[in-house]
């Protein structure tokens, strides 16, 4: 499940429009209620909040220090130094 989502940030959809986008394809699924219904295909808001919030960590760095992000993924920033 974690990666269905982190492939939704990926395209630039946030937390709460990706659970919505998540469950709009769920109901088009037959058994839909029951789908929707189980935790382990269909997670609540504060879950995806929290996968939201570690995919941001991983590909943007801290929120207090995002310069080692930008160092890390482009080698040019660190020659010009912190």
């Amino acid at each position: 499940m974690e990666e269905v989502f982190y492939e939704y940030f990926n395209n630039g959809i946030g937390a709460s429009e990706a659970l919505r986008l998540h469950e709009s394809k769920i109901l088009l699924e037959d058994n839909c209620w029951e789908t929707l219904a189980n935790g382990s295909k269909t997670p609540i808001k504060k879950t995806v909040a929290y996968l939201h919030k570690k995919w941001k960590q991983n590909n943007f760095g801290c929120v207090n220090n995002p310069l080692d992000k930008l160092i890390e993924k482009n080698p040019s920033h660190a020659k010009r130094g912190k």
